[in-house]
């Protein structure tokens, strides 16, 4: 979520993805700490206080989620559409996390970073009826 805050309005989100890794590459801590959040996933499919933790965590996402959407449609944050998009979009990225986590830790499938970029986009466009995911046309004073 931090980095989508650094999402501009002018790009589609695989666009932006693309661009953000390229100049902020993970690092070594970052990858090692990508792997063990993947393990404690794939625990919290079948532990009731893990997955409780879990999705606290996706709860926080969504709100942290929720300003950059309100930008993006142009809408106040507590406007019932950026709020519907937000979950929406939350419980995407959530469902895929949690398959690629489970295909890596469980079935050691690998995933390069095109894969998981649009497998993400697939899941957060699917899950709203609201552009949020295109370019924002530019706005003009009055519009």
């Amino acid at each position: 979520m931090a980095s989508l805050q650094r999402w501009s309005l002018s790009s589609s989100l695989e666009d932006f993805w693309i661009r953000d890794l390229t100049e902020h590459p993970p690092t070594p801590e970052t990858v090692a700490d990508d792997i063990r959040s993947m393990r404690v996933i794939c625990l919290a499919h079948d532990e009731p206080a893990l997955r409780a933790s879990w999705l606290m965590v996706c709860g926080q996402a969504e709100q942290t989620f929720a300003p950059i959407i309100a930008r993006r449609l142009d809408r106040r944050v507590d406007d019932v559409t950026t709020r519907l998009s937000a979950a929406a979009a939350t419980v995407a990225v959530r469902i895929v996390t949690e398959q690629i986590s489970l295909a890596v830790v469980s079935e050691a499938s690998r995933y390069d970073t095109d894969e998981v970029i649009a497998h993400l986009s697939r899941a957060i466009r699917a899950s709203t009826t609201e552009p949020i995911c295109d370019p924002v046309p530019r706005r003009t004073p009055g519009s």
